[in-house]
């Protein structure tokens, strides 16, 4: 149970993480467009 816990925590991490980079380069390229 412990050990699926810290897999899941992981994995939640990683897609967080996958996702805000994903966000800031969105936002990038949006910000960076009208300009």
């Amino acid at each position: 149970m412990v050990g699926h816990g810290i897999v899941r925590t992981d994995w939640l991490n990683d897609a967080i993480s996958s996702r805000t980079a994903v966000n800031i380069a969105l936002s990038g390229a949006f910000t960076v467009e009208p300009l």
